[in-house]
């Protein structure tokens, strides 16, 4: 079957952290950027992650995909572009079940990519055509059914969780911990931090957030790199703003920069005994754990519910041309039924029986050789 779908995949591991913060729409004005997108670009679903950032359209071309790359230069944003995955199909498809079930996460089994799908629907729904709405919303669905119906439903995994496992530690033994951003992400780092080592400090750059409250921490303002040996950079910033000037001399610290794009600078990786991992530098360490085999069932049920959703859009795409069967069967019926009838109600609504069962079994046997040929391929 083909299946009208293209991915365009920038995700670490795969690219480079510099290629992938060049695709991220900054928060700010973002639908004014999405809207600029669709000029240039037709329908599409956006989504970014703290791992990957993914545009969704359909397109059954494969020489076109390139192309589309050119049109996206064309936004002033993203005039330095560069190649990604491009994952055609059904290959498409298996990605994004894969991203949305968490099987291609940092930390398998995260909860928090369900909800950035959710988000990502809502703002990009203006300029995605129906089709593909429907296909987003399959593969939502999918995503909350493979949750709720295996172990991932009680792990309680995320990245912060990978972090408290393998620098657990560190992060005992320092004198203090510091915490700079106050959004989701923020919040989820504090709710684990504190469980290890309550003597925490969160900061803010944000004027308006002075004071407000994460898990019992107030916020405070932020002016430099805080005095604690363990920090977490969790803003949205744009651009860095932490560089190897702003540490003194002989500083020792462990840092966790979460932001993508990234908090701290490249340069400060240069500085003695300041070590700094990033969400590429966390996926490189995760990949050297053995995975312990609890979620690898999952892999089965995704492969199922993949080939029910190209059945079920193969149905939904056909919906229009069932229509129009019904339609021309119905009047031809209406117009040799005379030939076969007399006036009687009963013969009439007998007759409308025989038609529409001829109707139900055409629609039937088409269905069941498309259904062949989605298993077959």
């Amino acid at each position: 079957m083909d299946f009208p779908l293209l991915v365009l995949s920038w995700r670490l591991g795969r690219c480079s952290i510099e290629d992938v913060e060049k695709v991220i729409l900054p928060s700010e004005n973002r639908a004014q950027y999405l809207k600029e997108i669709h000029k240039v670009f037709g329908n599409f679903f956006y989504l970014n992650t703290c791992q990957r950032v993914l545009l969704v359209t359909l397109n059954s071309d494969k020489e076109q995909s390139e192309q589309y790359l050119e049109r996206l230069r064309k936004f002033n944003h993203w005039k330095d572009l560069q190649s990604c995955e491009q994952l055609q199909g059904k290959q498409g498809l298996e990605h994004l079940l894969e991203v949305i079930s968490s099987l291609d996460s940092l930390v398998i089994g995260e909860d928090q990519i369900q909800h950035q799908f959710k988000t990502a629907y809502t703002e990009s729904e203006p300029y995605m055509s129906g089709d593909l709405k429907r296909l987003m919303q399959m593969v939502i669905r999918t995503g909350k059914r493979l949750r709720s119906s295996t172990i991932l439903s009680y792990a309680k995994k995320s990245t912060i969780y990978f972090v408290a496992s393998n620098f657990e530690q560190q992060i005992k033994q320092a004198s203090s911990l510091g915490v700079v951003g106050t959004g989701k992400m923020a919040e989820i780092i504090v709710h684990h931090l504190k469980e290890l080592n309550d003597n925490i400090t969160v900061y803010t750059r944000t004027e308006n957030r002075l004071g407000l409250e994460l898990e019992g921490y107030r916020a405070e303002s932020y002016n430099s790199v805080p005095n604690h040996p363990v920090l977490f950079y969790t803003t949205r910033a744009e651009t860095p703003f932490v560089y190897s000037s702003d540490f003194p001399l002989n500083s020792e610290k462990l840092i966790f920069d979460f932001g993508l794009p990234r908090n701290c600078h490249p340069e400060i990786k240069d500085l003695e005994n300041i070590n700094v991992f990033s969400m590429e530098s966390l996926l490189s360490l995760s990949r050297n754990f053995d995975d312990d085999g609890e979620f690898r069932g999952i892999r089965e049920m995704l492969d199922d519910e993949l080939l029910k959703i190209l059945k079920e859009y193969q149905r939904l795409s056909k919906s229009e041309f069932w229509k129009s069967f019904r339609s021309d069967v119905k009047v031809v019926a209406e117009q040799r039924m005379g030939l076969f009838l007399k006036e009687d109600k009963k013969a009439k609504r007998n007759f409308e029986k025989f038609v529409n069962e001829i109707m139900y079994i055409s629609q039937k046997r088409f269905e069941d050789v498309l259904d062949e040929e989605v298993y077959s391929n």
